[in-house]
């Protein structure tokens, strides 16, 4: 296997279900995150020798259109960082509409294009 595939995380600061943890990340986003986390990990455990392992995003990573909470999107970041340092793990990501701006969003529009590199 050389890649993983998941989709709509919907990663969000949410109050349902959700209690404030002690890092400052909301519960529920946290268990989303450590589930992106366990897709990585598989990636890179079944990928071949010489291969760099992906994990393929097919949208709607963030929940709210149009809107994204600083808390939200430095965690994000954060862990992003996290998972490519610890695992070497490839991400790459299809916007969903969730993750646009408006329905006719440019790149511009498009907050998952925050995790480029």
């Amino acid at each position: 296997m050389t890649f993983v595939a998941i989709s709509d995380t919907h990663l969000h600061n949410w109050s349902q279900f959700a209690i404030p943890t002690e890092s400052g990340i909301n519960s529920r986003l946290l268990q989303i995150l450590k589930a992106i986390e366990e897709a990585a990990c598989a990636a890179d455990y079944h990928a071949p020798a010489g291969v760099v392992p992906t994990v393929y995003h097919g949208g709607d990573l963030f929940h709210v259109r149009g809107s994204l909470t600083p808390s939200v999107l430095n965690a994000v970041l954060d862990f992003f960082k996290t998972i490519h340092r610890d695992y070497g793990v490839r991400f790459r990501m299809i916007a969903g509409n969730h993750d646009l701006e408006t329905k006719d969003s440019c790149p511009m529009g498009n907050a998952a294009a925050a995790l480029n590199s």
